[in-house]
């Protein structure tokens, strides 16, 4: 048995005072004075040894509440060796394609645990097509419990270590971890991979991957360049590429008479995003009182009186505060946000009016989903890698754990104190 904190041990001196308390309590028998003691015979009453024993028994008792407390606060704890476990492998799916790690695979799987990089860290399969995995990038911190039960001692883990991948809090491992990094072998690369209709005009939408630097490029299309391929699939260069249809956005605006003057920056904002997007964005000016205020993808209402309650669009309401950081701002509802000051030139530049309201209208989300696929860009291994705290290992390279005793020693302090109260009321009696 060890104990965490051996200094506390020191309070073990605290077992002289029970003692003392006892030595100070006792008091010498009454004497009575007679004539003579020839003919008396010395006697100890059955009484006064009842008493004797039951003071001793509440001295060990007291001494003992004392001594496990002390030991209680050190922290005692029993170690022992558990058998040495096996070194696992843990793979990112995506990267089961590179011949490389596919040699790593075929000289570890006979002797070690291989497992795949996902939610529920399955076993690798050798039998199993690969393209019928999800190569998606996994969520790299959210996989880090499952990792702190497996049982094994060391675990390796190649994954390319993607900006998408990364999510939350950066978690703790408390097993040894060698997490390595997995470079894509292209430094650079191009790729047509959606195309995008809006009316009758065509967008191809190519991502470029350039030193980790991902950027998108889009060019128009003329419509004999394109065979349609299906329902939902044009055909570009003879290859297949899925088709986003995008339909104009309605943007529906209520100023009453002293707020119009904001009308002419929100209009020029507007535009400015359906230039830079290559967006339709058709904007109403409407009354309170029309049919079609809801008709829209998003309502701005610039009027002191209350928005009309909608929670399937997000709505933009004037409602100045000189205290918040962004100029649009969300509020504690859902898809209910505020303009926190009247626009100017200055500020609508300065505090990038133009790109938050671009955030609820969301130009791009028919594209989104795609983007994030293409998103190879990664970061390096201190960046990504979990905090390692594994338990320290022996000479013999066997995991060394601990049980603690602590909740055991408060147990027997409970029990031990209320026999010890037991014998001081019999005492009293």
């Amino acid at each position: 048995m060890q104990f965490l904190f051996p200094t506390y041990l020191w309070g073990l001196l605290g077992l002289a005072v029970p003692i003392i308390i006892h030595l100070w309590s006792k008091k010498e028998g009454k004497v009575i004075k007679i004539g003579s003691i020839q003919n008396l015979q010395a006697s100890e009453t059955k009484r006064a040894s009842s008493i004797q024993l039951n003071e001793l028994l509440l001295l060990l008792l007291r001494l003992l509440i004392v001594g496990l407390i002390v030991l209680a606060i050190a922290q005692p704890v029993i170690q022992g060796n558990k058998e040495r476990l096996t070194l696992t492998y843990i793979i990112e799916p995506s990267l089961l394609n590179d011949q490389g790690v596919n040699n790593i695979i075929t000289a570890a799987e006979s002797n070690y645990d291989v497992r795949l990089l996902q939610p529920d860290l399955p076993r690798y399969d050798s039998s199993v097509d690969v393209a019928v995995l999800d190569v998606h990038p996994p969520d790299y911190w959210q996989v880090v419990p499952k990792l702190n039960q497996l049982p094994t001692d060391s675990i390796i883990v190649l994954s390319k270590g993607l900006v998408t991948g990364i999510k939350g809090k950066r978690p703790e491992l408390s097993k040894k971890i060698n997490w390595i990094k997995i470079d894509p072998k292209k430094a650079s690369s191009s790729e047509t991979f959606a195309v995008m209709q809006q009316e009758e005009e065509f967008v191809a939408w190519k991502a470029i991957l350039r030193n980790h630097n991902l950027q998108f490029q889009k060019s128009k299309l003329q419509k004999k360049e394109l065979k349609e391929f299906g329902k939902d699939s044009l055909q570009l260069n003879n290859k297949a590429l899925p088709l986003l249809k995008r339909d104009k956005l309605i943007v529906n605006i209520h100023a009453s008479d002293s707020l119009q003057s904001q009308v002419k920056f929100i209009k020029a904002s507007l535009k400015a995003i359906a230039t830079y997007t290559s967006s339709i964005i058709d904007i109403s000016n409407i009354n309170k009182e029309s049919d079609a205020i809801s008709n829209c993808d998003l309502l701005i209402w610039l009027d002191q009186t209350a928005a009309p309650a909608m929670d399937s669009i997000p709505v933009l309401i004037f409602k100045p505060d000189p205290l918040a950081n962004l100029i649009i701002e969300a509020s504690h509802q859902p898809n209910r946000y505020y303009l926190t000051a009247a626009l100017t030139k200055e500020n609508s530049i300065d505090k990038n009016f133009a790109t938050q309201i671009a955030t609820l209208l969301h130009p791009y989300e028919a594209i989104e989903p795609l983007v994030s696929n293409m998103d190879q860009r990664s970061l390096d291994q201190e960046q990504f890698k979990p905090e390692s705290k594994h338990r320290k290992l022996n000479k013999n390279y066997q995991m060394i754990d601990t049980l603690s005793l602590s909740s055991w020693f408060w147990l027997a302090i409970v029990v031990i104190f209320m026999v010890e109260r037991i014998l001081a009321m019999y005492k009293k009696q």
